[in-house]
This record gives structure tokens, C-alpha cells and sequence, in this order.
């Protein structure tokens, strides 16, 4: 997690580097890295769901050697889709808990049944 959070920081902190990822993404929308926060922890998942879908661009311009940075290696890259996939079923928990125009206490049951399906298929 220290690693990507370094990488998250160095895109967010230098312009030129962004400038330069954004030039890798031609199709599509330009995306940014999103830095996770300790307030809203399913910002983790947010942070690596990003950083799997800029993959390819991250691994493009450490190749070209257009900015200066340290990418994840192969076996790191694993972890965070790894740990990806053991977050998801928690941020759909809290996402869904968080509501504010429905009664919450009463997905309760139901949540922590998917949370473990979520697990459970995640293992697998």
C-alpha cells in the first residue's frame, strides 16, 4: 500500500507527470489517480481499481522513461488486483449503508450475507 500511495502522490504532485499520463490515454476520457483517504477507507479501493485501469499507461511511460518514477513490479501489481478484489465487497457494504433516503438497519442481514458471498468468491 506505501507504494502505491507514493506513486498516487508523485502523479498528483507533479503536473508535468500527469500532462504526460494523460497523453498515453487517447481513447476515452482522461483519468486521474485518486489518492485514498483514512476518512472513507473504500477510498483504497478506489485509489487501486485506478491504478489497475492507468496499468497499461504507468507501464507505457516507465518503458518510454518519459518521467522519472518507480512502478509497481509484476508480483506488486498481483497484490493490489488481489486486494482489490478482497475491498470490493466492503465498499459495497459501506456505499450502501451510507444511504441517506432509505432505512439502512434493515439491509443489515442482507449486506453482511453478500459481504461473505463477496469474500467467499473472492478466495476463489
Amino acid at each position: 500500500m506505501k507504494l502505491c500511495r507514493e506513486l498516487v502522490n508523485f502523479f498528483n504532485s507533479s503536473t508535468q507527470a500527469v500532462k504526460k499520463l494523460h497523453s498515453k490515454q487517447v481513447q476515452g476520457r482522461e483519468l486521474h489517480l485518486i489518492q485514498d483517504v483514512t476518512t472513507r477507507w473504500w477510498s483504497t479501493y478506489a485509489m487501486l481499481q485506478r491504478l489497475i485501469r492507468l496499468k497499461p499507461y504507468l507501464c507505457l511511460l516507465e518503458n518510454e522513461g518519459e518521467v522519472d518514477f518507480t512502478n509497481l513490479s509484476n508480483s506488486q501489481w498481483i497484490i493490489v488486483e488481489d486486494l482489490a478484489s478482497l475491498l470490493k465487497p466492503f465498499m459495497i457494504l459501506q456505499k450502501t449503508l451510507e444511504g441517506h433516503a432509505y432505512v439502512t438497519i434493515s439491509l443489515v442481514p442482507y449486506m453482511i450475507y453478500k459481504m461473505r458471498k463477496g469474500l467467499v468468491d473472492a478466495i476463489d
